[in-house]
């Protein structure tokens, strides 16, 4: 989702900019660690959380963050090299873009959208301290390089939604042992996972 420009401003410690009606966060100046996002910031209701093309790591500070109902989508790099730990998002969201937690080595617990969509590549890679990941049904694909490099990922579910699981999606993911893959998978990439795991088909 985007929002066409008409002015960033600061508003209660939170970076935004906005169209007449929305607000995308794009940083936060508090000095609060652990932050929960309001509904709305002033006038303008939450729809998108994450950083300008411009302006990356925005979010660097905050370890805890929980989304509000209402907020759409989580932008490409959002919290990418931060130090967040842990993400609560509300069921409204429904895309994760491209690096939105990449390198975000000390990210430990996800809980995830029930209605979430779309997930992009490169999402979680190098989640180092990751212990499990529930993907919700309704993700038809997990790109490439969404969790790799993920090395303490134990858990994992993949729901019958998904049909492809593309290169690199869980290489490197060195502890997740075994995985259980949907039988109407309609395409895997050989390099999807790693050595390591052991894949089964479910029926």
């Amino acid at each position: 989702m985007e929002l066409s420009i008409t002015k960033a401003k600061t508003l209660y410690g939170f970076e935004l900019y906005n169209d007449d009606y929305s607000a995308h966060i794009y940083g936060y100046k508090g000095k609060e660690e652990e932050i929960v996002l309001p509904e709305k910031i002033g006038n303008y209701a939450v729809k998108v959380v994450g950083s300008m093309p411009t302006k990356r790591i925005n979010f660097r500070e905050v370890k805890s963050i929980t989304l509000p109902d209402g907020c759409e989508a989580i932008s490409d790099g959002a919290f990418m090299y931060g130090e967040i730990k842990n993400v609560i998002m509300p069921d409204s969201i429904t895309h994760i873009g491209k690096m939105a937690f990449s390198n975000c080595y000390q990210l430990k617990r996800v809980i995830t959208s029930r209605n979430l969509k779309t997930i992009e590549g490169f999402a979680f890679q190098w989640c180092e301290n990751l212990l499990a990941v529930h993907v919700p049904y309704g993700i038809t694909a997990i790109d490439w390089g969404t969790f790799e490099g993920c090395n303490s990922l134990q858990f994992l579910y993949i729901p019958d939604s998904v049909k492809r699981i593309y290169d690199s999606a869980f290489v490197g993911c060195k502890n997740l042992k075994r995985v259980s893959l949907p039988e109407t998978l309609d395409y895997i990439s050989t390099n999807a996972f790693g050595p390591d795991t052991e894949m089964f088909f479910r029926t």
